[in-house]
């Protein structure tokens, strides 16, 4: 994914907790989906309406696009 979402190669950041595959990506299941740890009505009384109807759109996209 890293690749597709960085053609050009350019320098990236992984941050985690403590070490790299350390944190919780060491314990996730690596499951595909667009359900939130906070809900989007938490996303929406801070960012409003629009802003978790983009969170909602872009974690779909991107599922998507992996899914292809």
């Amino acid at each position: 994914m890293g690749l597709y979402v960085n053609p050009r190669r350019k320098s990236v950041v992984v941050l985690d907790e403590r070490l790299i595959d350390g944190g919780q990506t060491a314990r996730t299941t690596a499951h595909l989906s667009n359900m939130l740890t906070y809900g989007y009505h938490e996303l929406e009384q801070i960012h409003g309406q629009e802003g978790a109807k983009l969170v909602a759109q872009s974690y779909t996209t991107a599922i998507n696009i992996i899914e292809l």
